[in-house]
């Protein structure tokens, strides 16, 4: 599958860079070929050359420049197949003005799609750093304790596009809604913990509190990282409980954290809840919303999670809305809610079209 996206990709480049060549003779700017195409797939492959670094300052510059060319292939290809498109019918049925051919032609819509996919990724870059507060009203068929709110954070990707400052920022929002618990459903990194511990983050986590508790479960990210373990006692040390395959009550509610299937090696919900109290509300989060089936068939009565991000941004948008159940929002299965959060954070492109950043707030219904 991944060698059939990869070849996609190089494929869709190749035809976007003849173009980009097309464009430069049009405009009688011609770039000897010498030079235009190693920095065009310098350019095409800079992300992918990055991405497994160490994520240094200088490594997430890069990548940034980098990864808004994956984004805009998927604009460049739709518009240039267009025009593509509109020049061949316009051989057999001659709608065009008799000047807009050749040279002319190529450079007027080159320039459009150029100004266009600008414009759609300066707007995908606002929407990002734009996050708004969700709210859901949950309906459960077991009693709950006064009208707790909890609100639900996924996908920070730190050491992404959010560094400490955006860290802080996310912290000022959640604790503004006066939480009286907090849950970070995974991919609280976005590989490394060293991002967190250089830039001293802690001094940030440590300012989310509620009273019920601040509770954590790891998601494919921090598997990616191989600090785990170390990265649970980091967060235990600035007050956030990170549940591996463990359960904790908390005001009348026991919470169940799953750890990330990309762990390989994991507890059934069935083993989790084994024992537990099931007059109480039982709260899951799980980072990957995958087998909904399993947390319906064990009596979960609300099961949260992230990871898809909502696709983030067109196509893959609706690419996830295909992969997934439920991609983003509400699901009711028997008497299980699932939430899925489209996430705070980003992963590659630093844009959204077609999705937002959020936090949730959930609350029980009477």
């Amino acid at each position: 599958m991944f060698s059939i996206l990869f070849g996609v990709v190089i494929l869709s480049s190749f035809y976007i860079g003849l173009h980009g060549r097309l464009y430069l003779r049009a405009l009688k700017a011609p770039v000897p070929a010498l030079v235009y195409w190693p920095l065009f797939w310098l350019i095409s492959c800079l992300y992918i050359i990055i991405r497994w670094g160490m994520g240094t300052r200088t490594e997430s510059v890069l990548s940034t420049i980098g990864s808004y060319w994956l984004a805009a292939i998927s604009y460049f290809l739709v518009l240039f197949l267009f025009f593509d498109l509109l020049r061949l019918a316009n051989r057999f049925f001659k709608f065009l003005p008799g000047n807009l051919s050749g040279a002319r032609y190529t450079a007027i819509t080159g320039t459009l799609v150029i100004a266009s996919v600008a414009l759609v990724l300066a707007y995908g870059t606002w929407r990002a750093r734009s996050p708004v507060v969700t709210d859901y009203t949950v309906r459960v068929d077991k009693p709950v304790q006064g009208d707790p709110l909890i609100v639900l954070v996924a996908d920070l990707h730190l050491g992404g596009l959010i560094q400490k400052k955006g860290l802080g920022e996310m912290v000022d929002m959640v604790m503004a809604q006066k939480p009286d618990m907090v849950l970070l459903a995974g991919d609280i990194l976005d590989r490394w913990m060293s991002v967190y511990t250089d830039q001293n983050m802690s001094e940030e986590m440590r300012r989310l509190k509620a009273p019920l508790g601040v509770f954590a479960v790891p998601g494919n990210h921090e598997y990616f990282g191989e600090s785990v373990p170390e990265f649970q006692k980091l967060l235990a040390s600035d007050g956030v409980r990170m549940l591996i395959d463990e359960t904790v009550e908390t005001g009348g509610f026991t919470l169940v954290g799953r750890n990330d299937r990309r762990a390989g090696v994991r507890k059934s919900i069935l083993e989790l809840i084994e024992g537990l109290d099931k007059t109480k509300p039982l709260i899951m989060m799980d980072h990957q919303p995958y087998n909904l089936e399993l947390a319906q068939e064990a009596g979960i009565d609300l099961q949260l999670s992230g990871h898809t991000h909502a696709g983030q941004f067109w196509p893959i948008t609706t690419v996830t809305y295909f992969m997934y159940e439920i991609n983003y929002g509400l699901l009711r299965k028997g008497g299980t809610t699932i939430i899925v959060t489209s996430g705070y954070g980003l992963w590659g492109p630093p844009l959204r079209i077609g999705s937002t950043p959020e936090i949730v707030r959930i609350r029980f219904a009477k």
